[in-house]
């Protein structure tokens, strides 16, 4: 079983907004820590979670989206009209954005958006450690293994099976 440590950022000019998740406890195999917003905490968060209202809305995303780590989950809090300047206004990189939250939010309903985060993400690592167990058991064979889609498109291979064919599973999978 893994432990996960979650750093996450609130940010916005409203941080009594987020008051209530800041009581949520933690999910079974996992921990958190708030940080409080600055421009270091951005770039060190896991999850930042940011209220845009009273702000340029796409300014304030497309900054939010510049500084956060690649891998680092963003969800936004926007009014009404807000959201839709962000579908039409972020293009391609709105999938970059976990989740648009439409504002307002009584603290029920907020309390329940971020349990249901907090589910989906702890569905994304769990989903990541059964990779790593398939991943390090298909290795560990001396045999060819591979998996392939009903269309012959190479899903997983083994490091055995990259020797054989002197290529890199980067170069397979996916072929």
């Amino acid at each position: 079983m893994y432990h996960c440590h979650i750093r996450f950022c609130f940010a916005g000019r409203r941080q009594e907004l987020f008051e209530p998740l800041r009581e949520m406890p933690p999910l079974e195999a996992f921990s958190h820590e708030f940080l409080e917003e600055a421009a270091e905490t951005l770039e060190t968060a896991d999850a930042v979670f940011a209220d845009l209202s009273g702000q340029d809305t796409l300014a304030s995303a497309w900054e939010l989206l510049a500084r956060k780590q690649p891998e680092a989950r963003l969800v936004l809090l926007a009014e009404k009209e807000q959201a839709a300047e962000l579908a039409a206004g972020l293009g391609n990189s709105l999938s970059q954005v976990d989740d648009i939250w439409v504002l307002p939010l009584g603290g029920e309903e907020l309390r329940f958006r971020f349990l249901r985060w907090q589910r989906q993400y702890k569905e994304h690592m769990d989903r990541w450690e059964s990779d790593q167990f398939l991943e390090v058991l298909i290795d560990s064979s001396p045999n060819m293994v591979w998996y392939k889609t009903k269309d012959g498109v190479h899903e997983k291979v083994n490091n055995s099976f990259c020797q054989v064919v002197g290529k890199t599973k980067q170069q397979v999978q996916g072929q």
